[in-house]
Formats: structure tokens, sequence, C-alpha cells
């Protein structure tokens, strides 16, 4: 929440209590909205459309959902926190976020990116945190570490898709 206020100062942000979600960070400006959200609930409930986000097949509650709503563009992902870095453990744990890739929806359209949010970027299998990895297949593992690299990309991805200028 602080590198997407820090990094978007644009937009005003506060806190906003839903009960689909343990968290909802919102921050808003005249046709922007970005949206972070911890485990909010997709409910399966056919031909409904009074939830934002739904499953194709069961509930589920991913670790953290982002929703980024611009003026010409918009991106969504989900963020499922491991805590095992071995490589045998992350092709494992892959399943998780292909599976959250495959069954969840916001509208009918599935998340842009379902990654697998570990504490180094020291894991192995490197190919999984490759960039045009997660851009040409939509899932694979980010590091979520001191050096923020991947806030600092989060930040640059919703100023993009926000349609604001770089910092």
């Amino acid at each position: 929440c602080k590198a997407l206020r820090d990094g978007i100062p644009e937009l005003e942000w506060r806190e906003h209590p839903d009960k689909a979600a343990d968290y909802w960070y919102e921050g808003t400006q005249v046709g922007r909205r970005l949206v972070l959200q911890y485990q909010p609930t997709f409910t399966y409930e056919q031909n409904s459309d009074k939830f934002e986000y739904q499953s194709v097949s069961a509930e589920f509650r991913p670790d953290v959902v982002i929703s980024m709503d611009g003026v010409a563009s918009n991106r969504w992902m989900v963020l499922d926190a491991k805590y095992s870095c071995s490589r045998q453990s992350i092709l494992s744990q892959m399943r998780s976020a292909h599976i959250y890739h495959d069954a969840l929806r916001r509208g009918n359209k599935p998340p842009d990116m379902s990654l697998l949010l570990v504490p180094t970027s020291d894991a192995e299998p490197g190919w999984l945190q490759d960039v045009s990895f997660h851009e040409a297949h939509g899932v694979g593992v980010t590091a979520f570490s001191p050096d923020r690299a991947f806030e600092n990309r989060l930040v640059a991805m919703a100023r993009n898709t926000l349609g604001l200028a770089p910092l």
C-alpha cells in the first residue's frame, strides 16, 4: 500500500471497508481507480452480476488482488503469497497460480497475471520470475524483497495502465 501511495501521489488514497475482503485500499482520481484487496472472496454464483469478482467453479480467497482502471485500459492481477523458495516447492505451488488464472474473473475477464509472491529473488526456477514470461503466459513468480523491484514494477505498471506519466 505504501509503495502504491508513494508511487502514485496523484490518486486520493483511503481504506475502504468491504464485506467481500479482509482489507481494501483504494486510490481514485476522476476516471482512474486502483484497488488493492487482501483476501477478497471470489464466489461462484451462476448468472449473477452482483459481485465484481467471481469464480467459474468454486469459492476462492487469494491473498492479494490488485485492479487498475484507467481512462483507456484496465488490468488486474492476483498475488498468492508463498514462503518456501525451493525449486520443488515453487514448481508444486505454481498450481495455485494456474488455478487462479483459469478460474477467477473480474467481470468476464481472467486476471492479466496470477503470480506467486515469494520472499527472495534467488528463488528457482528463474524463468518463472522473468517479466516476459509473466506477460506471455499470465502466470509466474515474483519476489517481495528489500530491493523493491516488484513494488517499482507494480507502480510503473499501474501508472501506465492508469494513463499517468512515469515518475
